[in-house]
């Protein structure tokens, strides 16, 4: 049986960039909304986080959960986050296990 999986895919995007729009710079808030009622609904909401255009479920997992994480931000580094865009694509199972993790893969 063929398992596929939908995965989110970054590439360097070319366009205006935003000053200081970079990983750990989500972090302070990122803490704020989930330590009020707003919560990742409130953050998706947030201005600097909807003006990227980001799918929900990497808004949720690549910002409002880890960008106050260090090990993280260490991995990924600080990329601007206005120059990346994500295509959701649906690619087997064999070929996720392939595909490399815990580094940026971009040059941006």
């Amino acid at each position: 049986m063929l398992r596929r999986a939908a995965v989110a895919l970054l590439r360097e995007s070319p366009g205006p960039t935003m000053s200081d729009v970079n990983l750990a710079g989500f972090g302070d808030v990122a803490v704020s909304f989930r330590e009020n009622s707003m919560r990742f609904e409130g953050f998706r909401q947030n201005a600097l986080v909807s003006s990227l255009g980001w799918p929900d479920d990497v808004v949720e997992q690549f910002l409002y959960d880890h960008a106050d994480n260090n090990a993280f931000l260490r991995d990924y580094g600080d990329p601007d986050l206005s120059k990346i865009e994500w295509d959701v694509e649906v690619i087997s199972v064999e070929e996720l296990i392939e595909i490399p993790m815990g580094r940026l893969m971009v040059n941006v």
